[in-house]
């Protein structure tokens, strides 16, 4: 029996679509990409983005269409499953607090097959839900609140995965940073990082998507546990707007300067650290100023990689309501400087790599004849060469091409 995963969204999305493959190969279930070779069809869903949510629904429906068991899972359920449901009559609808259920499924869908296979990445989700009052985040809507994962789960995840031969683990949340803050034990991030770094075997370990607030409180910590060799020094922290009166009017529970705070002290201890940070443009009752300033902070902190998006106002959110909303014209204008910025800052940031010597752990085969991997800083590099996945090899780097290093094995 062939099972078929679509997922779309955040990396917490993808963390919870590769649960669901965990599940099915754990029972024998074939993987496969394409919807026609297989017997059951699973499609994971987003709602951040209006664009998102049409494309989506359309491919419920056209999924729905080939007459196959359907499974629909995630946030479009949480907040409109009638709508999914009228878009596949006969699928089955579950939430992100049904990701449980899917094994009874997967029984009744057929009988077990083959061994699990391996695979290179490995995505681990260790909270769902978050603590935040943004104004304008369906998500939060759909996610609810904080249920962190017991240590024991995530822990038997991580052994599986490195048993399987994979060695890039990633771990996933709306915000990681909040771990454990509902758990009785007094779990938190940093005590997690260094369960799952003193676990034998050769892999590394991306910590995914921290807000500022909720860093801020275990950053010492957090700090050391970052400069354990099996942790990429990435650091993906959203800032949204460098303007505090935007912040305010998003709900975002921080300032500015405790975005600069938390990139400074992590620059300290890891010179080499690759940031990434998310932008909002257009945000109601965004001025001309607080653009200004968005784009000013980006010139300060230089992140590597930048998350732009222009504002979408999403239904049942406050934003959706507000006042002073950016004239659409105005909204791409403000959007093109803004990426126009960030890929001149990703370009001279890439340059000053050339010439340097780093370990670098493949991860990818973009093409035939290359591999791309990930350097400790998770600075992502091509070699001409095709190297066997999962392998950490030593390059030399030569230049950049777009948004990534150029490099030959040393």
């Amino acid at each position: 029996m062939k099972i078929y995963i679509e997922r779309h969204g955040c990396s917490l999305n993808h963390g919870e679509a590769d649960l669901l493959g965990r599940m099915a190969l754990e029972r024998g279930w074939e993987p496969t990409g394409s919807a026609e070779d297989a017997d059951l069809l699973v499609l994971t869903t987003c709602v951040v983005v209006q664009g998102t949510e049409a494309k989506l629904l359309d491919r419920v429906r056209k999924l729905s269409a080939t007459g196959k068991p359907l499974v629909v899972y995630g946030c479009m359920v949480n907040v409109m499953a009638e709508r999914v449901r009228g878009m596949a009559p006969a699928a089955r609808l579950l939430t992100t607090k049904e990701l449980k259920d899917f094994p009874s499924l997967l029984e009744k869908a057929g009988p077990p097959r083959t061994d699990p296979g391996t695979e290179v990445h490995a995505n681990i989700p260790i909270s769902n839900g978050c603590r935040g009052q943004c104004t304008y985040c369906i998500a939060r809507l759909a996610r609810g609140e904080l249920r962190s994962r017991p240590f024991d789960d995530i822990l038997g995840q991580v052994r599986a995965s490195v048993a399987q031969g994979r060695t890039e683990l990633r771990l996933t949340a709306q915000d990681t940073a909040l771990y454990g803050q509902d758990l009785r034990d007094k779990a938190d991030l940093p005590s997690l990082l260094r369960e799952i770094t003193s676990i034998d075997g050769r892999f590394m370990v991306r910590v995914g998507m921290m807000n500022p607030d909720s860093t801020l409180p275990v950053l010492r910590h957090l700090l050391w546990a970052f400069l354990d060799p099996k942790v990429y020094k990435f650091l993906h922290v959203p800032v949204q707007s460098g303007s505090d009166q935007v912040l305010a009017r998003m709900g975002r529970g921080y300032h500015v300067e405790d975005f600069i705070e938390v990139v400074q002290r992590f620059r300290e201890a890891i010179p080499e650290l690759y940031l990434s940070t998310d932008i909002i443009a257009g945000f109601p009752g965004e001025t001309d100023a607080d653009h200004r300033a968005t784009m000013d902070l980006l010139e300060a902190v230089r992140p590597d990689v930048v998350n732009l998006k222009a504002f979408s106002a999403r239904p049942g959110t406050e934003a959706k309501a507000m006042p002073g909303r950016v004239l659409t014209s105005v909204v791409k204008s403000r959007t093109k400087e803004l990426h126009d910025l960030k890929k001149k800052i990703s370009s001279e940031n890439l340059a000053v790599q050339k010439g340097r010597e780093l370990d670098v752990l493949l991860t990818e085969r973009p093409k035939p004849g290359s591999t791309m991997g990930r350097s400790m800083e998770y600075r992502p590099i091509v070699i001409k060469a095709e190297a066997p996945l999962g392998s950490l090899v030593r390059v030399k780097v030569e230049g950049r091409k777009g948004d990534y290093l150029l490099g030959t094995q040393i």
